[in-house]
């Protein structure tokens, strides 16, 4: 008799324990930039007493500007800003107003939205993000070359974890190019992005094995930076064509 009573508070506290694990398990949602933006918005529904938190990859220089818009009391809702690594780099914000950051580490960086209260929460987070001024980065930069009488190149190279890598290649005003950042890790391990002369950031992340179209706007060097956010080496092949 004894023993079945204690398998069934072992059972009824195993249970619980599993339970308790549910509830506490965090969401994850990954912020996404349509082509040629460079703001975006999402809204989720956050449990009682739980919490979400959003990613986007962005990179050293730029500025991120965020807003967390909910109906609740300011008090009720907690939001903090992370960069790679985990390190606590803002202070929970107020309701509907923005809060800015200039990113000092490229990288996913973690925002995590806390709701304090016994009841759901539904909230939107905006985010725009603004390119740093124009460095010169050519002295590490590998330029791609178009072969005499060819609109068509291609580089394979391999970057570390967590690193980067930038292409520069030479275009004039009015032309279209076409790239391609093929990999075989996950698409969200691989960022990458197409600035024009002066640093304007001018498109969003690629997806793997998909084409890029863009028109140049400003002739000269265009860079594309490729950053790898994983922690281990990726190989990565750029395909460019270029319609005259």
């Amino acid at each position: 008799m004894m023993k079945n009573i204690m398998m069934r508070v072992l059972t009824l506290l195993m249970m619980i324990g599993a339970l308790t694990v549910i509830s506490f398990a965090q969401a994850t949602e990954r912020v996404r930039f349509a082509a040629g933006e460079t703001s975006a918005s999402v809204t989720k529904v956050i449990p009682a007493n739980g919490a979400i938190d959003f990613l986007f990859n962005v990179k050293k220089g730029q500025t991120i500007e965020y807003t967390v818009d909910y109906d609740f009391k300011e008090s009720d809702l907690r939001v903090y800003l992370g960069e790679p690594g985990d390190q606590d780099t803002s202070i929970p914000s107020a309701s509907k107003a923005p809060q800015t950051f200039v990113v000092k580490k490229s990288g996913d960086h973690r925002l995590e939205v806390t709701n304090t209260t016994r009841k759901t929460a539904t909230i939107t987070l905006f985010l725009d993000v603004e390119t740093a001024a124009s460095t010169d980065s050519s002295g590490d930069a590998e330029r791609i070359q178009f072969a005499r009488g060819e609109t068509s190149a291609s580089a394979t190279k391999d970057i570390p974890a967590n690193g980067a890598v930038n292409f520069l290649f030479n275009v004039k005003r009015g032309q279209k190019i076409v790239y391609t950042v093929d990999y075989n890790l996950k698409n969200t391990d691989i960022v990458a992005y197409l600035n024009e002369p002066g640093g304007q950031d001018s498109s969003v992340t690629s997806v793997s094995r998909v084409p890029t179209k863009f028109t140049v706007k400003k002739s000269g060097d265009h860079r594309l930076e490729v950053t790898n956010t994983t922690n281990r080496k990726a190989t990565i092949m750029l395909s460019l064509f270029l319609d005259q």
